[in-house]
C-alpha cells in the first residue's frame, strides 16, 4: 500500500517538473518545472515566455521551429545545453541572455540566417561556438560578456563583424575571420584580453571605434586596402608592440593611448592629421617620424610618452593644440619649422630633459600659451620667436635652470607667474614694447639681481618680484606710465638699497616693500596715496621722499620699520608747497616785527614765480616784470613806498631783485630739504604755530605747546602743519605774542 503511494507521488512530481510548450504568447509555470519540450506543431516561441524562469535546467526544441522570440528563454540561469534545430531561420534579441549555466551551444546546419542582438551575451560558460556558414547576420553584442569562450568561427559570407560582438570576452584566444568581412564594427573584440594575434583578411576596408581597445594584441598588420581607422582602435592594448599601418590620412583620437609596449611606429606618408592624444602615454616609445604632410596636430598627441627622445615638427603643420608633447620626460630635442600662430598651452609641460629650445625661425609665432614649459627643470637657454608678441601666464614657471630671457622688440605682455620659481634666473631684458607684467611674473627669481622697467611699461602685477632675494637695482624709466606700485609687489626683496619710483606713479599699496630689510632710501616724490604696511619691516630705511600732498600716509605706512628716526624728506614745487602757507590774512592779524611786510612781501614775489621763471639768463627781467605787478598793488606797499614818489619805488626796485632772487633761492634750498621723521609722525607732540585754531605761546618755552593727537584733524594735516611751521619759523622772529588765521 505504501509503496504504491510513493509511486503516485513520482509521478505527480515528474508531470509537475516537466512542460510542454503549445505556443501560447503567455504561461504560467511551477517553481517545480525542469525541463520544457516545445510541441511540434510551435513554429515560433513568443517573446518573453520563459524569461527568468531560473529553475528550468533543459529544454528539448521541435524540428518544425522556425523563430526564437525576443528574450524567450533570457536569464534561464539553470539551463544547461542549448541546442538549436536546423530548421530555424531567426533568433531574436536576447533570445538566450544571461544563460550563465549553460556549458554547450550547438547551431547545426540549416536554415539559419539571423542571430540577432544580444542573441547569447552573458552565457558564461560556453567555450566554443562554430556559426554554419548559412548565417549572414549576427547583431551586435551577440556573444558580449562570453566570458569563458576561448574560439570561434564565423560563417563564410559574414561581410561584417558588428559592434560589440565579442566585447568583454576576456579569454578568446583564436578568431577566424572571414575573407569578405569588409567592416569591423565598434568595440567588437574589446577587452578580449587573451587575444594575442588576429589576421585580418584583405577585403577589409573599416575598423570602426574601440575595436581592439584593451584587448591582448601584440602584433597587428592592418590591411592596405583599409580606408579608415577608428578613434580608440588600440587604446589601452598594453601589450601592443608592433602595428603596420595603411595610407589612410588621419591618425585618429586616442589610437594608441596607453599602448606602454609600443616601441616604434611608422606613420604612412599619407597622414596629414594626428588626433587628440593620438599616442598619448605611449611609454616605450623613443622615436618619431612626423610626415611632411601632416598639418594638424592635436591636443596631448603625444603626451606621456616618457622615453620619445626628439621631434622633428615639418614646416607644413600649421595647427597644433594643447599639451602635445606634454610629459615627455626624456624630450631632449626639437627641430621646430613648425608654421603654427602660437605655442599653445602646456605644450611642452614638465619635459624635464629639454635644456635648449630655438624659435629663431618660427617666424609665424606671437604667443607663447599658458605654461607651455612649465617644470622643464634642465632648460637652460631658450631663443624666442622674433614676432613673439604675448607670453601667457606659467609659460616658463619652475623652468629652474633658465638663466637668461630676453624679452624682445615686440613683446606687450608678460603673463602672471611667467617666470615664477625660476631661481637660477639671472638676467632679463625687457625691451620698450613690454606694456603689461602680470601677477607673480618673477616671483622666487633669487639669482636676479638688476631689472630695468622701460618707458612702455603701464602695469606691474602684485607679487611680480616677490622673494627675487638678490635684486639689488631696479630702474623705471621715469616717463613710464604705471599708476602704482601693487601689493606684494616687491615682498622680500632683502638686497634692495634704493629706488626711486617713476613720476606717474601715484599709489602705493599694502605691502609692497613687506620685509625689504636693506632698503635705506626710496623716492617716492609723485605719490599721493600710501596703503597702510606699505613698508612694514624695512627696518634698514632711512629716508622716503614724498609728495607734499600725500594724502593719506601715517606711521602705519611704516609699521615695524625699528629706526624712529626715518626721515620724510617732502620734495615739491615751490608753488605747491607755498601754497601750503597761510594767507594774507594770516600775516595781516599777525602782530610782529616790521620784518613782516618785507617776509610777506618776498613770498608773495616767490608765488608770482616758478622753478622754469627762475631759470636762464632773463631771471632779472621776469623778476623784475612781477615786481611791478606787485608795486602797481595798493597792498602791500601802501604806507611804504607812496605810488607817486617815483624815485623811491625805483630804488626798491633795485634793491629788491637780487635781494628776491636770493630769497627764492633760500627758500627752494629749505622746501626740498624738508623732513618729518616717524617719531614725529607717530607722537605728534610738537605741533607748528598754525592750525586754524586759537594757540598761545608758552612764555618759557619757545617750543609748541603739547596737544593730544586727537586734537589734529588727521596724519595730512599734521604733517602739512609741520611743514608750514618749518617754513614760518625760517622767516620770521617770532615775539611773544597771539597768532591766529583762518582758511
Amino acid at each position: 500500500m505504501d509503496d504504491n503511494a510513493e509511486a503516485e507521488e513520482d509521478t505527480e512530481e515528474q508531470k509537475e517538473s516537466f512542460f510542454i510548450y503549445n505556443g501560447e504568447k503567455t504561461v504560467s509555470i511551477s517553481q517545480h518545472v525542469r525541463k520544457v519540450e516545445v510541441h511540434s506543431g510551435v513554429k515560433k516561441i513568443e517573446d518573453d515566455v520563459f524569461s527568468n524562469s531560473r529553475q528550468l535546467e533543459g529544454l528539448l526544441l521541435c524540428e518544425n521551429l522556425k523563430e526564437i522570440g525576443m528574450s524567450s528563454f533570457s536569464y534561464c540561469t539553470s539551463l544547461k545545453k542549448i541546442e538549436l534545430k536546423p530548421n530555424i531561420i531567426t533568433i531574436n534579441q536576447s533570445a538566450f541572455e544571461g544563460c550563465s549555466g549553460a556549458t554547450e551551444l550547438i547551431i547545426p546546419e540549416g536554415a539559419l540566417k539571423t542571430i540577432g542582438k544580444r542573441a547569447f551575451a552573458k552565457c558564461n560558460k560556453i567555450k566554443g561556438i562554430e556559426i554554419p556558414n548559412n548565417v549572414h547576420t549576427i547583431g551586435p553584442l551577440a556573444f558580449m560578456a562570453c566570458a569563458s569562450l576561448r574560439d570561434v568561427i564565423l560563417p563564410y559570407g559574414m561581410t561584417e563583424i558588428s559592434d560589440g560582438l565579442f566585447l568583454n570576452c576576456i579569454n578568446l584566444a583564436v578568431v577566424k575571420i572571414p575573407s569578405h568581412v569588409n567592416t569591423i564594427g565598434m568595440e567588437a573584440f574589446q577587452r578580449c584580453k587573451t587575444m594575442k594575434s588576429l589576421i585580418l583578411p584583405g577585403s577589409l576596408k573599416y575598423i570602426m571605434a574601440h575595436a581592439f581597445s584593451s584587448s591582448g594584441l601584440v602584433k597587428v598588420i592592418i590591411p592596405e586596402h583599409v580606408v579608415e581607422i577608428g578613434s580608440s582602435v588600440f587604446h589601452s592594448c598594453i601589450r601592443l608592440e608592433e602595428v603596420v599601418l595603411p595610407k589612410v590620412e588621419t591618425i585618429e583620437e586616442q589610437l594608441f593611448r596607453d599602448c606602454c609596449a609600443l616601441k616604434t611606429i611608422k606613420i604612412p606618408e599619407s597622414v596629414t592629421k594626428i588626433m587628440s592624444w593620438a599616442f598619448c602615454n605611449c611609454k616605450l616609445l623613443r622615436a618619431i617620424e612626423i610626415p611632411k604632410q601632416v598639418t594638424y596636430i592635436g591636443k596631448g598627441a603625444f603626451q606621456q610618452c616618457s622615453q620619445l627622445q626628439a621631434i622633428d615638427l615639418p614646416s607644413n603643420i600649421t595647427n597644433m593644440e594643447d599639451s602635445v608633447f606634454a610629459y615627455c620626460n626624456s624630450l631632449a630635442a626639437i627641430n621646430f619649422d613648425a608654421k603654427v600662430k602660437k605655442i599653445t598651452k602646456f605644450m611642452f609641460r614638465d619635459c624635464s630633459a629639454l635644456q635648449v629650445v630655438d624659435f629663431s625661425n618660427a617666424n609665424t609665432i606671437t604667443k607663447l600659451g599658458k605654461g607651455c614649459f612649465i617644470n622643464c627643470g634642465l632648460l637652460r637657454n631658450i631663443v624666442l620667436p622674433p614676432n613673439l608678441q604675448i607670453i601667457a601666464p606659467r609659460a616658463f614657471k619652475a623652468c629652474v635652470s633658465l638663466e637668461e630671457i630676453n624679452i624682445h622688440r615686440f613683446i606687450r605682455s608678460i603673463g602672471e607667474h611667467s617666470f615664477s620659481g625660476c631661481r637660477n634666473l639671472r638676467s632679463v631684458i625687457l625691451y620698450d614694447s613690454i606694456q603689461d607684467i602680470g601677477e607673480f611674473a618673477f616671483y622666487t627669481c633669487m639669482s636676479l639681481t638688476r631689472i630695468v622697467i622701460p618707458v612702455s611699461v603701464e602695469f606691474i602685477g602684485a607679487h611680480c618680484f616677490s622673494i627675487c632675494s638678490q635684486l639689488k637695482e631696479v630702474i623705471f624709466h621715469q616717463a613710464c606710465n604705471i599708476m602704482s606700485i601693487e601689493e606684494n609687489t616687491f615682498e622680500n626683496c632683502t638686497s634692495l638699497k634704493e629706488m626711486e619710483l617713476p613720476r606717474n606713479v601715484k599709489y602705493i599699496k599694502q605691502e609692497a616693500f613687506m620685509n625689504c630689510i636693506s632698503l635705506e632710501y626710496m623716492n617716492a616724490s609723485q605719490v599721493t596715496h600710501f596703503s597702510k604696511n606699505a613698508f612694514p619691516y624695512c627696518t634698514s630705511l632711512k629716508e622716503v621722499r614724498v609728495n607734499a600732498r600725500v594724502s593719506d600716509i601715517t606711521a602705519e605706512t611704516f609699521n615695524e620699520c625699528i629706526n624712529s628716526k626715518l626721515k620724510l624728506t617732502f620734495s615739491e614745487s615751490l608753488e605747491s608747497v607755498l601754497s601750503l602757507l597761510p594767507n594774507e590774512r594770516a600775516f595781516q592779524s599777525y602782530r610782529g616785527s616790521a620784518n613782516t611786510i618785507s617776509t610777506e612781501r618776498r613770498i608773495r614775489m616767490a608765488r608770482l614765480l616758478n622753478d622754469e621763471q627762475m631759470r636762464g639768463d632773463d631771471v632779472r627781467r621776469r623778476v623784475l616784470f612781477n615786481l611791478d605787478k606787485i608795486c602797481q598793488e595798493p597792498y602791500p606797499l601802501a604806507g611804504y613806498f607812496p605810488h607817486d614818489d617815483e624815485e623811491h619805488v625805483q630804488k626798491f626796485r633795485e634793491m629788491m631783485i637780487d635781494d628776491i632772487i636770493q630769497e627764492y633761492k633760500s627758500l627752494h634750498r629749505i622746501i626740498i630739504n624738508l623732513t618729518v621723521t616717524i617719531g614725529e609722525l607717530t607722537k605728534l607732540n610738537k605741533l607748528p604755530l598754525i592750525e586754524g585754531r586759537k594757540r598761545k605761546r608758552n612764555n618759557n618755552d619757545e617750543k609748541c605747546v603739547n596737544v593730544n593727537p586727537s586734537d589734529t584733524v588727521g596724519a595730512l594735516e599734521d604733517i602739512r602743519y609741520i611743514i608750514v611751521g618749518k617754513i614760518i619759523s625760517h622767516f620770521f622772529t617770532i615775539e611773544d605774542s597771539t597768532f591766529e588765521t583762518s582758511y
